[in-house]
């Protein structure tokens, strides 16, 4: 008997089927723009807010600012940094949505005026994709009251001889914001046209807080006066030189205020007085205290402080006050 021979070839190839699948994912990045909504003066008109429409910084390719509360020069154009005073200094609030500027010293910045940064100065905060940023540009507004301003004009002395030097000051004026007051001076209706025409120039080209008239441009101004009425009339009026001021502060606030020197007539004036030692001291217990002073008499004819040795007698009578 033969051994049965088993064909294996119909059992040598088997059939597999594999399956891929492919997973794709698809990424977006949302870029973020920053805005500057507004620009405000705040407290008492000291600073001023720069509102954001997102967290905000001073952008990386900005100097690095030199002390944590320091403001970047080179983030504002050079108008807006020039009005914000001598050394500003910047601080974000804790969103960092608002920066505060607290204006440095002198600073000449005002409502109505534009605050103007330089390209890429201020960017979106945080790990955001933006573009790089433009110039910003906010007018400046406050949504505070405006501060008043009360003038306040005082002259010394208020009765004198045409021979004598007459101070106005408008010093104690209310209002100032932290900013000096802009004074126009000009005169009251009790100081006779011919006076005007005398001290005009002294008067108008004035533009500080203070306003000196000499002792001699105060006597030829009367004399003017004296020598076109006659002596007749001139010792029957009054004669007053009155000055007014306007007085502005820089919120655009104004008040006036006026006040008058009336001329003494006597024909010899009164003693000039000055001190000579200091006007304020400060004692301890047994400390001797010398006050000097000088006195003299005035020469009418000349309008001019003698040199003292005119034989006059000035009486001094002290007071403590």
């Amino acid at each position: 008997f033969g051994i049965p021979v088993v064909d294996l070839a119909p059992f040598s190839e088997v059939n597999t089927t594999s399956t891929t699948i492919t997973t794709s994912t698809t990424t977006s990045t949302e870029l973020v723009f920053l805005t500057l909504e507004k620009a405000e003066m705040v407290i008492s008109f000291t600073q001023i807010a720069m509102t954001w429409n997102r967290a905000a910084r001073f952008g990386l390719s900005m100097p690095e600012a030199e002390s944590e509360d320091a403001c970047i020069e080179a983030a504002f154009n050079e108008t807006t940094w020039a009005a914000l005073g001598s050394g500003p200094t910047c601080t974000w609030s804790g969103d960092r949505t608002v920066l505060f500027i607290a204006l440095g010293f002198d600073p000449t910045i005002l409502l109505g005026q534009d605050v103007v940064t330089n390209p890429e100065a201020f960017e979106p905060y945080g790990n955001v994709a933006y573009l790089p940023t433009p110039i910003y540009n906010a007018t400046l507004k406050t949504s505070d009251p405006l501060i008043p301003v009360t003038a306040v004009l005082e002259v010394s002395p208020q009765l004198a001889h045409p021979c004598t030097d007459i101070s106005f000051s408008t010093v104690n004026s209310l209002g100032y914001v932290g900013r000096p007051l802009a004074v126009t001076w000009s005169f009251g209706e009790q100081t006779y046209l011919l006076m005007q025409q005398s001290l005009y120039d002294t008067v108008h080209v004035n533009a500080s807080s203070r306003l000196f008239i000499p002792a001699q441009d105060f006597y030829d101004a009367v004399w003017v006066l004296r020598n076109r009425v006659g002596e007749v009339t001139y010792q029957k009026i009054d004669v007053r030189l009155e000055l007014f001021v306007h007085v502005t502060n820089w919120l655009g606030m104004t008040s006036n205020a006026s006040a008058f020197v009336e001329v003494e007539k006597n024909e010899v004036p009164k003693p000039q007085v000055g001190a000579v030692s200091s006007q304020n001291s400060s004692l301890t217990n047994n400390e001797v205290l010398t006050i000097e002073m000088t006195t003299a008499a005035v020469d009418v004819s000349s309008c001019a402080a003698d040199d003292g040795k005119v034989s006059r007698l000035i009486d001094i009578e002290w007071q403590y006050k």
